[in-house]
């Protein structure tokens, strides 16, 4: 199986469409380090997705096409889904590592874990409430105002 999963990939896009954690897997609990590297690595591929969010939520601003924009928005609303279940899975496997004994090192980089999968997903919920007041804006068939698209741009260019 592993054999055939490696040779037969599948399309990069819809597998971010999917929801499925990377580096934690279910079974044996390995050691609590190992363990945290695993989240730490997962927390990682969680932030990537976020930046990909934040890079469709700019593309978003930018579509003029009708269909696009539709397509664009459905991919943001489904990231901020995923976003909220990586945040939950991600807090469950850690939780479960901070049930065994633990150096006060791990147990500080588990808290520290914790706030920055927080605050990540609010990042992801920030992007996807941008992209519904774009949305909204195009829907009510209004513009932003001079002001308003610089601030926006600016916000959005990093």
């Amino acid at each position: 199986e592993k054999v055939v999963c490696k040779l037969i990939k599948p399309k990069a896009d819809k597998e971010d469409e999917d929801f499925r954690l990377r580096f934690i897997q279910a079974g044996i609990m390995k050691t609590p380090e190992l363990s945290v590297f695993e989240a730490q690595q997962e927390i990682g591929s969680f932030g990537e997705r976020i930046h990909r969010m934040f890079s469709m939520v700019r593309e978003l601003l930018e579509t003029q096409d009708s269909k696009t924009f539709d397509k664009l928005y459905e991919r943001i609303e489904k990231y901020e889904g995923i976003s909220d279940n990586m945040e939950i899975e991600i807090a469950k496997y850690l939780d479960q590592v901070s049930d065994a004994h633990l150096s006060d090192d791990t147990k500080a980089k588990i808290r520290a874990m914790l706030r920055e999968i927080s605050e990540i997903e609010s990042i992801g919920d920030s992007c996807f409430n941008l992209a519904r007041t774009i949305k909204r804006k195009g829907e009510n068939k209004e513009e932003f105002t001079a002001k308003q698209s610089e601030t926006f741009i600016r916000c959005l260019s990093w």
